[in-house]
């Protein structure tokens, strides 16, 4: 396999995972604290990070290591699941979702889009605790 391989690949695996997200996350608002759904959500995000990590793309590696904190705060009950956590997740999906497209198509993000992806960092980590640092961009 070379490399266009593997990219393909991991575009094929990234979809399923933001798009399993997706569809998981929203059952948080009915039943908070799904161990299920968090565990599900917590390996398709660390995954991710994995796959985008090792295939030079910062920018998914970077969001998603920030949601997996959250996630991981969330099924070890070192922080509730709430409404603004639920949105915030989901957002991170979306915003994962299009970093995920830039990068197969080999575009660069757009400062609204790159805004957007530094607002849900920051919110992520601020549920975490973590103190938001400076980006240059």
């Amino acid at each position: 396999m070379d490399r266009a391989d593997f990219l393909d690949l991991f575009f094929q695996e990234s979809d399923d995972r933001v798009r399993e997200l997706q569809a998981w996350l929203p059952r948080l608002r009915r039943t908070p604290g799904d161990a299920e759904v968090l565990s599900l959500s917590f390996r398709c995000v660390h995954s991710l990070k994995g796959g985008s990590a090792m295939m030079g793309f910062p920018e998914i590696t970077r969001l998603a290591h920030s949601l997996e904190a959250v996630l991981d705060h969330l099924r070890s009950g070192r922080r509730p699941v709430t409404s603004a956590i639920v949105d915030t997740l989901l957002a991170s999906a979306d915003v994962l979702y299009a970093l995920v497209g830039r990068s197969r198509n080999q575009t660069e993000a757009s400062p609204a889009e790159r805004a957007a992806a530094d607002r849900v960092i920051a919110a992520l980590d601020a549920f975490c605790g973590v103190t938001p640092s400076l980006r240059s961009t």
